[in-house]
């Protein structure tokens, strides 16, 4: 079975969505940058030590930048998740 897969594709998609809600709730607890690095450092650590931290990523327009440096997957997986997020057909 291919890696590339929507099984996959799906994972990155909820991780994003995850993020998404932790970087809402810093921001209503007024939380800085430093803060949400700190708590974000296990999982930055995560993806530097499996090589996948690559050079900054364009920010989505109509969205803040990345805090996280993604992948050529992971800003598939970011696509994805932002245009099932806007959707209204209960497919998620």
């Amino acid at each position: 079975m291919a890696f590339e897969n929507d099984t996959n594709t799906g994972r990155v998609a909820k991780m994003v969505e995850t993020f998404s809600l932790i970087q809402k709730s810093a921001k209503s607890n007024r939380a800085d940058a430093d803060t949400l690095r700190v708590m974000m450092r296990p999982l930055i650590a995560a993806l530097t030590n499996a090589g996948v931290m690559g050079a900054p990523v364009d920010a989505l327009m109509g969205q803040d930048a990345p805090t996280l440096t993604l992948t050529a997957g992971q800003r598939a997986a970011w696509h994805l998740a932002e245009g099932r997020a806007g959707s209204d057909d209960g497919s998620r």
